[in-house]
């Protein structure tokens, strides 16, 4: 699956993302995405985000969960770890935080209604979750899905000012049955299964739940070159905008005429 590891593969990938064209945000179709991530409010977010994972980050907390993700079976694996180890290496850090934020902040202004619909594929301990809550004040409905009760358990505590709806078990199973409720949402943040083909089918599942002006937050578009081909069939299909972050990708459902994928400045990478 070309698996993206060592400093070698992030270098090719980041010499292939420098050649991609920047979006300005002056005057273009990404002005209010960049504006919200220059925001207080996404600056804040992501300050509360980074102190929680470094809190978590200390934790010694063994927990056991299932893993349903890429390289694991299909009924999922039993794996014991610790609440710092996940933390470390699969938490939302302030730079992801901040993005996650300023697409909410920004979605929620292009929107009439008062409630922004929020759905999370891969809740895990909840920091991607409060990245994208972080200040608000009820305006917003979450939902998040996990596949590990344990998971789920801790998130619980991290999500619980907002009132979150948490939905347990394998994505193949939930996902089609949130979709069978027929819930639009406003912002959807894929970060639940590294696969490419996976990435896809959730991507084709979501797409009657989506509406013009909706976002869709993709995490680790560069974690295989098989996540990274996903990806870019996605940003170059039709009736979207995409704008590549580095390790994360914005598509924005447009159904105008079909704009070039763009990068954002260097400086403001994820």
């Amino acid at each position: 699956m070309g698996r993206t590891e060592g400093l070698m593969d992030w270098g090719r990938w980041w010499l292939q993302w420098r050649r991609t064209p920047v979006a300005s945000g002056r005057g273009d179709s990404w002005t209010s995405l960049l504006r919200a991530r220059q925001s207080r409010e996404a600056k804040a977010a992501a300050v509360a985000v980074s102190a929680l994972r470094a809190q978590l980050g200390r934790s010694d907390a063994k927990v056991e969960l299932l893993d349903f993700g890429a390289g694991h079976p299909q009924g999922g694996d039993a794996v014991s770890t610790t609440i710092g180890r996940i933390a470390r290496e699969a938490g939302t850090d302030k730079r992801k935080a901040r993005w996650l934020r300023a697409v909410a902040l920004s979605t929620q202004g292009d929107r009439t209604r008062d409630r922004l619909r929020i759905l999370e594929v891969g809740t895990s301990l909840g920091l991607g979750g409060v990245s994208l809550l972080h200040g608000s004040q009820g305006e917003l409905d979450y939902t998040g899905m996990e596949g590990s009760p344990a998971m789920v358990a801790w998130a619980s505590q991290h999500l619980g000012p907002w009132s979150p709806r948490l939905v347990t078990g394998p994505f193949d199973r939930t996902l089609p049955e949130e979709v069978a409720r027929s819930q639009p949402y406003d912002v959807v943040f894929l970060d639940g299964h590294h696969e490419g083909e996976v990435l896809l089918d959730q991507w084709t599942m979501l797409q009657p739940l989506m509406t013009a002006g909706s976002c869709v937050v993709v995490d680790d578009i560069r974690w295989s070159v098989d996540m990274h081909h996903a990806w870019c069939a996605l940003a170059g299909g039709p009736g979207v905008r995409s704008l590549d972050l580095f390790r994360m990708g914005v598509l924005i459902m447009d159904h105008g005429p079909k704009a070039p994928l763009l990068r954002v400045p260097t400086a403001l990478l994820a």
